[in-house]
């Protein structure tokens, strides 16, 4: 559960191996009106909370032998974040696990080296999100660095928002 858009992944797990059986996105806007006032906005609570519902349920018809609900970014920072999980409990049955950024680039570096293409490679890795931006930089098992920053581009156009279509000035 992202700032910008709420994911599905059903998959096989075997060690580092990794093989999807679903992927699903639907954007939810979860962070939309939100770096105002750090509070999530009803409308998109609801909408948040049909998608994990909608997900889980896949899920159970594909046999997941475990479901977990992530939530990053967004939820982390809200002010109301209990409505949000409430809902998302009550919906699904699911509690939901809200991760710091830290642990969300850690995922990132996992995902991305999980992948025999990127195996013993030196990385960069930059995770783009809704709220937040993960930098992690590493080769095979081992991070140099990581650092969550609180840049994302549902946070950035809320704050810096620009005319449609963007102005000279913006441009500049």
């Amino acid at each position: 559960v992202g700032t910008n858009s709420v994911k599905l992944l059903v998959a096989d797990v075997a060690g580092n191996r990794v093989e999807p059986l679903a992927e699903r996105s639907e954007q939810t806007r979860l962070g939309r009106g939100f770096y105002e006032t750090h509070r999530l906005q009803r409308a998109a609570i609801a909408h948040t909370t049909r998608a994990v519902a909608t997900f889980a349920e896949e899920a159970r018809k594909l046999e997941a032998a475990q479901t977990r609900v992530i939530a990053t970014s967004a939820a982390r920072d809200a002010v109301n974040r209990a409505e949000l999980l409430g809902a998302i409990k009550e919906a699904s049955g699911l509690p939901v696990e809200i991760i710091s950024g830290e642990q969300e680039a850690d995922w990132a570096f996992r995902g991305v080296t999980s992948d025999p293409v990127f195996a013993g490679r030196p990385l960069l890795i930059a995770d783009i999100g809704g709220g937040s931006t993960e930098f992690i930089l590493g080769k095979d098992d081992h991070q140099q660095f990581r650092h969550s920053f609180p840049i994302g581009t549902v946070r950035l156009m809320e704050q810096l928002p620009p005319a449609d279509p963007p102005t000279a000035v913006e441009w500049e």
